[in-house]
């Protein structure tokens, strides 16, 4: 059986992004983290302050290696045909909202149904 931490968050400021980074946080930093403890697996959620910009996100998923890593990006509806695919294939497998604070959210809750009949057949969850 295999361990997985289910939510994590890489912030790496080679990307462009619009808010604090959390120091420490970057692939090699989370993998000493994954050696000390045990885990093998994980599930990267894309942070807000990269927007929908999920680069960091589906990079950090080919550093662990796709059977290492899935990841959770941030969507809006306009996304082309084309980039859902190019996700999916990164590793993709989910799609974040979070729209506690509406002044700083990247998306909207009308936006759930839109993206969820969009994802649905590549069997994304949200």
């Amino acid at each position: 059986m295999k361990t997985v931490d289910g939510h994590i968050h890489i912030y790496d400021p080679r990307y462009a992004h619009t808010g604090h980074l959390v120091p420490n946080s970057i692939v090699a930093d989370y993998r000493l983290l994954q050696k000390r403890i045990g885990l093998e697996r994980v599930v990267i959620v894309t942070p807000r302050c990269y927007g929908t910009d999920n680069t960091v996100t589906t990079d950090a998923i080919r550093e662990f290696g796709i059977n290492n890593a899935r990841g959770v990006g941030v969507l809006r509806p306009t996304v082309s045909d084309a980039e859902l695919k190019q996700l999916n294939e990164a590793g993709i497998c989910g799609i974040r909202f979070t729209v506690g604070d509406p002044q700083t959210a990247v998306v909207s809750i009308d936006m759930i149904e839109p993206l969820a009949q969009r994802i649905a057949e590549y069997g994304w969850h949200i």
